[in-house]
């Protein structure tokens, strides 16, 4: 919700924003895990990452890549704002958001994987949780989302 100020609206977030509008950034206008999984294979595959999958450990998602598709965008924004603003996808089409600002603003906790090491991004990991061992040792994944809390999931 935006405040008035006078003539002056003041615009919330957009991590605050996406979540009252989930029209925007889902088909069903439902926020479920599986679509952001979705949006994030489309944009790693259209991103030349032709082997990303996703994997399920317990309750996260996790789309994986031997391919950075984050450092493959043409004039991508830099990592950390993926997942904070939204951010235009061109290679994408007219008024496209890149999914991983989906995955931030719908999730209760999301973790990276990529050139920097495993960070977490989006909410509480505990040290101890299995996504942190689970991407930790796939050496073979060189760009990695993990998200938990989307709807149901």
């Amino acid at each position: 919700m935006s405040e008035r100020y006078g003539e002056i609206e003041v615009i919330p977030p957009a991590l605050d924003w996406a979540p009252t509008q989930p029209s925007m950034f889902f088909k069903s206008g439902i926020p479920n895990a599986s679509e952001v999984a979705s949006q994030l294979i489309w944009a790693a595959k259209l991103l030349g990452s032709s082997d990303a999958k996703l994997h399920i450990l317990n309750e996260w998602f996790v789309v994986t890549s031997a391919t950075d598709w984050v450092s493959a965008a043409a004039k991508g924004p830099a990592e950390h704002e993926l997942f904070v603003y939204m951010r235009s996808f061109p290679e994408a089409g007219q008024n496209e958001i890149r999914p991983e600002f989906v995955a931030a603003a719908f999730s209760k906790a999301v973790v990276v994987l990529g050139p920097a090491g495993i960070r977490v991004v989006r909410g509480h990991v505990e040290d101890n949780d299995p996504i942190l061992e689970h991407l930790s040792r796939a050496p073979e994944w060189k760009r990695a989302v993990a998200f938990r809390g989307v709807g149901d999931a």
